[in-house]
């Protein structure tokens, strides 16, 4: 009879956590699920750079404060290091530029934060983050 109970009290105490795992596994894969199918999306409006003199633009920010594009040109790296970026208003007009110093090696690495209204770019090679105004 004690054989029994001790038997049953170790199987309780295993069903327990497996039930816990379990149970929280269930919940991840509903929260963790990727999309089914495709969204839908359409085309509101087009910028297109070549009107700006910008026919294959390098990279693409935008500034929510200024509600303009910050768009950067394509630099030739074996004579300069420096870029250009343009900056293109909601209503397609030019809004102004600034030569950017510091080489962008990977365009994707480039961000706007509107608390400060400044553009970031993250060289990897150099180990730095430049700030730009």
């Amino acid at each position: 009879m004690l054989r029994q109970i001790s038997s049953r009290k170790i199987f309780i105490r295993l069903l327990v956590p497996l039930g816990v795992l379990l149970l929280s596994l269930i919940l991840i894969r509903s929260f963790a699920s990727s999309q089914i199918g495709e969204a839908d999306y359409w085309e509101v409006r087009s910028i297109y750079t070549v009107d700006f003199g910008i026919p294959n633009p390098r990279g693409l920010a935008f500034s929510p404060s200024a509600n303009s594009f910050i768009i950067l040109e394509p630099q030739d790296t074996s004579t300069s290091t420096v870029t250009k970026a343009d900056v293109i208003t909601l209503y397609e007009a030019p809004a102004g530029s600034v030569e950017i110093t510091s080489p962008i090696e990977d365009p994707q690495n480039v961000a706007f934060n509107n608390l400060v209204s400044s553009l970031y770019i993250l060289n990897k090679d150099y180990a730095e983050l430049v700030k730009v105004r």
